[in-house]
């Protein structure tokens, strides 16, 4: 199993997010941990900003408690980034209700969000 690197971690600023990353071969695994708002969605942007260009990457959102239009927005930066600089993209959807948000917008209509990923996925 690779082990995780906390690359972003804003408590001590007043921030509600943690983001830690995984190396899986040439895969980023990025997991947000808490509410991605306004106030924290800088430290996401950060964290993703230093891993630079993987060829793939995959965003865990099952450790959000809440996302607001700031994280929303943040979540169509990365899609359009993953486009755009031609790496692999994989959301792993957020759990209830820190869904909610993500489906009122329809970004689920746009954007693909797996609920769980297979086992071997995550593995190393």
């Amino acid at each position: 199993m690779a082990t995780p690197v906390r690359i972003a971690d804003d408590r001590a600023a007043g921030e509600i997010l943690v983001v830690d990353v995984k190396w899986l071969g040439a895969t980023a695994l990025v997991q947000p941990w808490g509410e991605l708002d306004l106030a924290s969605a800088e430290t996401l942007r950060a964290a993703l900003a230093e891993i630079g260009a993987p060829r793939s990457l995959v965003l865990d959102m099952r450790g959000l408690s809440f996302i607001d239009s700031a994280g929303l927005h943040l979540l169509t930066e990365i899609h359009g980034r993953a486009a755009r600089e031609g790496f692999e993209l994989e959301f792993i959807a957020p759990p209830p209700p820190a869904d909610r948000a993500i489906r009122v917008c329809g970004l689920d209509r746009h954007m693909t969000f797996v609920a769980d990923p297979p086992a071997d996925e995550l593995a190393a």
